[in-house]
């Protein structure tokens, strides 16, 4: 058997769309891809790099230290001069009142004193003569030096045993240290003044006069003291206007 010959018209036509195929491929529409628009490319990197600062700012805001302003130092100045001046005197009268307990002590310690020379001697360490209560009054006219001199065992010639009945602070740098003997020999209270001692230089057992008067606030008159002692206080006057009611006088019979 003979092979069948190959058709013309196939082979024409195959022929025909191999150089349609070509001359498609030459002419074909071609694709392209868009490229972004570099100003759009520009602008977007601006906005993410502005808002990565705003969050880098945001989070570095609590470890800013920030400075106060004038108005805001005035401000608390203000304020703290309010409350100095409200604490100002409650602390006043509190330093007042420690002084007062102070004194109270120190006058008490004083009467203690010169009750032991006399138990101790039979005689209260004043000269013999003196003989009246008035002029038996040391620290207010009189210097209490003759007295501290004799209760110190430094100097007197009363205490021939040298017995010490009080020993207070002492400072010989200044005339009158608060709550000290200073260089004058007197035993000062916490404000200053010298304390003022009365003794019954009579030995009647009572003291007149009463600094402050009859049933001015300090008893009777006389008083039914062998020693009395008193401190003027912070006013370092005597009494409120010569009355111990109302005053800031410190005493030993009350």
């Amino acid at each position: 058997m003979r092979p069948m010959p190959f058709p013309r018209a196939n082979a024409e036509v195959e022929i025909m769309r191999a150089k349609f195929l070509l001359a498609w491929g030459a002419h074909a529409p071609r694709v392209l891809a868009i490229a972004p628009s570099r100003s759009r490319t520009f602008c977007g990197k601006q906005v993410l790099a502005g808002r990565q600062t705003q969050h880098a700012g945001a989070r570095a805001l609590p470890g800013e230290v920030r400075a106060f302003t004038l108005i805001e130092l005035l401000v608390v100045i203000v304020i703290i001069a309010i409350l100095a001046g409200l604490a100002f005197p409650v602390f006043s009268s509190i330093q007042n009142q420690a002084k007062k307990t102070q004194a109270k002590n120190d006058v008490s310690q004083i009467v203690t004193a010169v009750n032991a020379f006399y138990t101790e001697y039979g005689r209260y360490p004043i000269a013999s003569t003196v003989t009246t209560d008035l002029a038996a009054t040391y620290g207010s006219g009189t210097n209490s030096d003759v007295l501290f001199k004799e209760l110190r065992a430094s100097g007197g010639a009363i205490n021939t045993r040298q017995i010490v009945f009080i020993s207070p602070a002492e400072d010989t740098s200044q005339a009158s240290p608060k709550g000290k003997i200073g260089s004058d020999g007197q035993f000062h209270d916490p404000w200053g003044s010298a304390y003022v001692i009365r003794i019954d230089a009579d030995y009647d057992n009572q003291i007149t006069p009463n600094p402050y008067g009859p049933n001015n606030g300090a008893g009777p008159e006389p008083l039914r003291q062998g020693v009395i002692a008193w401190s003027l206080g912070k006013d370092l006057a005597l009494g409120n206007t010569g009355k111990f009611t109302g005053s800031d006088d410190v005493i030993s019979w009350q």
